[in-house]
């Protein structure tokens, strides 16, 4: 079982639902915890990539496993200002940015292996 509360990024999601290099990694975290959070911006990712690159069925069923998994978090007026600061502190995209702020305000860990999370501390980097 993993400890903690970990946020849930699009990238981790793929490498679960379509195994890659870090597949294995991310089945272990996400099946042996039962405290994941991941927000409305990251089920939107995902489902536009899976859409794009497969069905809408199988999109359909990527989002009812997500939500299986974890809690689906909306995010308000407050993580939006916070997300545009990260923005422009961090110099993240406007939706990683979402991602971090997305997490802190949950005190979860980002658990990803996307690149443009690498320096950014609260960070379960998978990525090489």
């Amino acid at each position: 079982m993993v400890s903690g509360l970990y946020f849930i990024d699009s990238w981790a999601w793929i490498e679960y639902l379509k195994p890659r290099t870090a597949g294995e990694q991310v089945r272990r975290i996400i099946d042996g915890s039962d405290s994941l959070v991941t927000s409305t911006t990251v089920l939107a990712e995902v489902y536009y990539k899976i859409l794009s690159e497969v069905s809408e069925s199988d999109a359909e069923k990527a989002v009812e496993f997500m939500k299986r998994k974890a809690v689906i978090a909306s995010l308000d007026e407050e993580t939006a200002k916070a997300a545009a600061r990260i923005k422009k502190n961090e110099k993240l995209s406007l939706a990683d940015s979402f991602v971090l702020a997305a997490a802190r305000k949950f005190n979860a860990v980002v658990l990803t292996g996307d690149p443009d999370f690498k320096r950014i501390p609260d960070v379960h980097y998978l990525g090489v």
